[in-house]
C-alpha cells in the first residue's frame, strides 16, 4: 500500500509517478489499489511478462511497451471512478 497522494487520485498530466516493485504481482497490486482505473502502461523487456501483467491490471485502457497510442474505432471508459466506469 501506498500513502502517496499522487498514487491515489485522479491526476490529468503531465505527471510520472515512479514506485519500485519486487515482483509483476506487487506491480498489480500496487497499480490496482485506487479508486481510479482510466488508463495505465506496462513497460517490460519481456513482452510475455508484460501481457501477462497487463491482463491483471483493473484499468479501461492498457498499453505495453507504449503510451497513448489510440485507435479511433476501439471503444473507451475507464473502471472503477474513472471514465463512464464498467
Amino acid at each position: 500500500q501506498t500513502a502517496s497522494r499522487l498514487s491515489q487520485e485522479e491526476i490529468f498530466g503531465p505527471v510520472l509517478l515512479v514506485q519500485t516493485f519486487r515482483s509483476p504481482e506487487e506491480a498489480v497490486q500496487i497499480a490496482n489499489h485506487t479508486p481510479y482505473g482510466l488508463s495505465a502502461s506496462v513497460w517490460a523487456e519481456s513482452v510475455g511478462v508484460a501481457l501477462d501483467t497487463a491482463s491483471k491490471l483493473q484499468a479501461g485502457v492498457v498499453w505495453v511497451n507504449c503510451h497513448n497510442m489510440f485507435d479511433a474505432a476501439a471503444g473507451f471508459g475507464g473502471c472503477k471512478q474513472s471514465g463512464f466506469g464498467r
